[in-house]
C-alpha cells in the first residue's frame, strides 16, 4: 500500500518528495462574499419562492423583527420620508450609529421633559422653518413633548425652557 502512495506521490528534481503546500489560512468572510456575489441572483430567487409559499410566516416573521427593532424602523421610515422630499441632498439625516450616541448623550431621556425615555428625533429649529438634518439641530424626546411642539421654535411651545 505504502509503494503505491509513494509512486504516486510528486517528486522534486533532486529525487527527494515534494512537500505539499498547505494554503494560508481559509477566509470565511472573503468565502462567503464571494459565494454572494456569485450566487446572489439564486438565493433571491429561492427567498422570493420561499415567500410566495410561506406568506404567514413571512408575515410573523417580518412583524417580530419589527417589534425587536423599533428604532430601526423609526429611523429607516424617516430617512425614506426625506428622501421622498428630496432634503436630503441639501443636508443628509445622520446615519443610526450617530442617533445611537446622541440618544446615549442625553441617558435616552427626552431632552425636554427628563421623565420618559426618547422614542424620537426632535428638529430643534423645525425643517418647515429652514431647519436642517445635522446633529446640531437634533434633540432625543418622548412622543408626546415631540407632537405637543410640532412646528413650533422653542420660544414659541415652551418659554421657561428657551435659553438665549
Amino acid at each position: 500500500m505504502t509503494k503505491e502512495f509513494a509512486k504516486t506521490r510528486k517528486r522534486n528534481p533532486d529525487g527527494t518528495f515534494a512537500v505539499p503546500t498547505i494554503p494560508s489560512r481559509f477566509n470565511k468572510k472573503e468565502y462567503k462574499k464571494n459565494y454572494n456575489k456569485i450566487h446572489s441572483k439564486e438565493r433571491i430567487e429561492k427567498a422570493v419562492e420561499w415567500g410566495r409559499k410561506n406568506k404567514e410566516k413571512r408575515k410573523l416573521i417580518r412583524k417580530r423583527w419589527v417589534e425587536n427593532n423599533r428604532e430601526k424602523v423609526n429611523f429607516l421610515k424617516r430617512a425614506y420620508m426625506y428622501r421622498r422630499k428630496q432634503q436630503l441632498k441639501s443636508s443628509p439625516f445622520p446615519t443610526l450609529k450617530q442617533i445611537d450616541l446622541l440618544y446615549k448623550k442625553f441617558y435616552g431621556l427626552c431632552i425636554y421633559c427628563n421623565l420618559s425615555k426618547a422614542t424620537t428625533i426632535d428638529h430643534i429649529i423645525p425643517l418647515s422653518r429652514k431647519g436642517t438634518n445635522e446633529l446640531d439641530n437634533l434633540a432625543p424626546s418622548c412622543l408626546s413633548c415631540n407632537s405637543s411642539k410640532g412646528a413650533k421654535l422653542l420660544k414659541e411651545w415652551k418659554p421657561e425652557i428657551y435659553e438665549v
